[in-house]
């Protein structure tokens, strides 16, 4: 009998781990390169959470308001940076949208856990970026990436260090994804053993 071995198996262990605990399945067509997010996912976020700011910027952009959305999150991502946008949120017209929702401080208050809840976590296996590069894993909240993985498997003759490798490199640090403070927030090289982390 044949035991599969290959990288690709360990990266669908740990997407099928992710499932489980209540990701969601995103495939690498869902991926904007331009502006670096699951844009489907980013926009029923706003939708589901803050609709009377939708419904507001809708009557100010019309159709053109996803567009606009975008332009105005990747301006002020670039201003500022990735991490301060997500704790800060972002102004268009004088209407301030939050990119997630915050944890409770307590679980007393029903409707804020309900609130909390409507966050939403993803996985895209081998999204494929602007300089075609396809980092294993982009995991990423409410549409935007938050972290990437590189994952190896010993049994191939490989470990987390030819991951490190590989984002040293193979990966441009100038492609948004992999750019600091503008894309995602973490890097993992990662091999069954043994887990390393890096934020540039």
């Amino acid at each position: 009998m044949t035991i599969n071995v290959s990288e690709g198996i360990f990266e669908q262990s740990i997407e099928s781990k992710l499932l489980e605990s209540g990701y969601i399945k995103r495939e690498s067509k869902d991926y904007n390169q331009e502006y670096v997010i699951d844009d489907e996912l980013f926009f029923k976020f706003i939708q589901d959470t803050q609709l009377n700011k939708w419904q507001k910027l809708q009557e100010i952009f019309g159709t053109d308001i996803q567009e606009k959305i975008l332009y105005i999150f990747q301006k002020e991502i670039e201003t500022e940076s990735l991490i301060h946008v997500l704790r800060k949120g972002f102004t268009i017209s004088g209407v301030t949208l939050e990119c997630f929702i915050k944890k409770p401080v307590s679980g007393l208050n029903e409707e804020h856990q309900l609130e909390y809840q409507k966050n939403i976590l993803s996985v895209i296996r081998q999204a494929v970026t602007t300089d075609r590069s396809k980092p294993d894993l982009v995991l990423c909240l409410n549409g935007i990436p938050v972290a990437t993985a590189e994952l190896k498997n010993p049994a191939t003759g490989q470990s987390f260090e030819d991951a490190i490798t590989q984002y040293k490199e193979d990966r441009d640090p100038n492609e948004k994804l992999f750019a600091f403070k503008r894309g995602a927030l973490v890097h993992f090289a990662i091999d069954p053993h043994e887990a390393y982390m890096t934020t540039k």
